[in-house]
């Protein structure tokens, strides 16, 4: 039996010894790459009057200031920027690819400008409700309303229902859409 058990517990040192050395090179987690943090300090002058809108890449936060205008400020320490042709904005949102940016305005207007400036594009003056728009991909749009989520083409056109609504009175409105990245919903 001595002969017996002398092997079994070879036998457990060796499988020890092969887990472990398993374990052992077992890669690490990866760090985070290329990420930033930002502490939004927003000066008393330009104030903040609503959810900010980030990037899908992380790098662009665009935010309507108590001006009522949009502002921009980039990862890279730049202070923030006003973006003229903004005036009256009430809520922003940024395009998939980071180069547009669409504004609901006081009125119903619904606008998309270029990042950095430039001439805004009326897109539709017929929204009920300042509700965030969320980009569902580079041309479509997507906004809460009393008859559910309903979309329209970043290029204008009629104003379609994204689905339909249950008859549940909890259902009664949807608002604030967000979007997955990459084009997944």
């Amino acid at each position: 039996w001595s002969r017996i058990n002398r092997g079994l517990a070879g036998v457990a040192v060796a499988a020890l010894a092969i887990a472990a050395w398993g374990w052992m090179q077992t890669p690490a987690e990866p760090a985070l790459k290329d990420s930033w943090r930002v502490a939004l300090a927003v000066p008393d002058s330009i104030g903040l009057s609503a959810v900010p809108a980030l990037s899908e890449d992380g790098t662009t936060l665009a935010f309507v200031g108590g001006d009522q205008r949009i502002w921009v400020l980039r990862g890279d320490g730049t202070p923030p920027t006003p973006i003229a042709g903004t005036e009256s904005a009430v809520e922003v949102s940024i395009s998939p690819d980071g180069t547009r940016l669409a504004f609901m305005g006081v009125g119903g207007l619904l606008k998309l400008i270029p990042i950095g400036g430039g001439s805004a594009t009326k897109i539709t003056d017929s929204l009920s409700l300042a509700d965030p728009v969320a980009w569902i991909d580079d041309n479509t749009l997507v906004f809460g309303s009393l008859r559910g989520l309903m979309k329209i083409s970043a290029s204008g056109g009629p104003i379609t229902p994204l689905g339909t609504m249950s008859d549940d009175s909890a259902a009664a409105f949807h608002m604030h859409p967000s979007a997955l990245p990459n084009g997944r919903g």
